[in-house]
């Protein structure tokens, strides 16, 4: 400890790691699907999309909401994506405005071609990326 400067964290802090938590949500029924993962890597991600391709009905469009996850952006996800058209991926802006979720959610279902707004609310739902 130097003088003047405040301490950061008590002596005996100890960082036990992070976890990525994947989940969906089907709005229909309220049936969730969840993954944990100790590492932060693309595949992980791709299981977790193959593990929602497997359990939701062939004919329905799915719409992914995604975070600031790098690992959405890997070569192998892309590729997935590609294979898989019923998925949408939907990013987070960084930035939202606290006082406008509702209005993102709006926004962001009506851009996907939906007649109604999604019928649990996601507070930090942004337009559909366009995949290249």
């Amino acid at each position: 400890m130097l003088p003047g400067v405040p301490e950061r964290r008590s002596f005996d802090y100890v960082r036990h790691g992070t976890v990525d938590l994947f989940a969906a949500l089907d709005t229909a029924t309220g049936k969730v699907i969840t993954k944990l993962s100790a590492q932060h890597r693309a595949v992980d991600f791709r299981d977790f999309l193959d593990e929602i391709d497997r359990q939701t009905q062939p004919g329905l469009a799915v719409h992914v909401i995604c975070d600031n996850l790098s690992a959405r952006k890997a070569p192998v996800v892309h590729t997935w994506l590609l294979a898989h058209p019923r998925f949408h991926l939907h990013l987070t802006p960084h930035l939202l405005a606290v006082d406008q979720p509702g209005r993102a959610v709006v926004r962001a279902a009506s851009a996907a071609g939906c007649s109604q707004p999604p019928a649990v609310p996601v507070s930090a739902l942004a337009p559909p990326c366009i995949r290249r």
